[in-house]
């Protein structure tokens, strides 16, 4: 495993990374084996947390060297005070190719004591905020991300 990152600090670019999507059908129509682009839309929470942290907003992901799936799933159900949610599916990609879209990829470490196991490889992809990107800059970024997935 590479050395501890601190929070905010770049991913190197061969680290795996994945996302966990909801298989739903706004995000995984049944008739195609890829996830549409919405699937890697900012939400309003994301924009929330990133004023609250004086930071960028960014996509939640996470180091496959640092969380695993389970681990991730677990600590999103953790957070959120809920059971955890089985429809989702965790989709990556090397940080590199992210990078090569023109996103940046940081660290984002969970605290935990109160995320609980795999905290540590909590990340963060920024550069798709349309507040500092036009509409169709961020569409055609997500669009990239979704045809460049592969599933973990």
């Amino acid at each position: 495993m590479s050395p501890k990152l601190g929070r905010f600090e770049a991913v190197e670019d061969e680290v795996k990374v994945f996302r966990l999507v909801r298989r739903i059908k706004d995000h995984f129509p049944p008739d195609i084996p890829k996830p549409l682009p919405r699937a890697f839309a900012l939400t309003p929470a994301d924009y929330q947390e990133g004023e609250a942290r004086q930071h960028p907003p960014m996509l939640s992901i996470w180091d496959t060297n640092r969380t695993s799936i389970e681990q991730a799933i677990a600590i999103r159900a953790r957070l959120s005070n809920s059971p955890p949610d089985t429809t989702q599916q965790a989709l990556g990609w090397n940080v590199g190719t992210l990078v090569g879209f023109g996103l940046d990829v940081v660290s984002d470490p969970l605290d935990p004591a109160l995320a609980g196991a795999g905290a540590e490889g909590h990340c963060g992809i920024q550069g798709l905020c349309e507040r500092t990107k036009s509409k169709q800059e961020v569409k055609v970024l997500r669009s990239k991300m979704a045809d460049t997935c592969l599933p973990v």
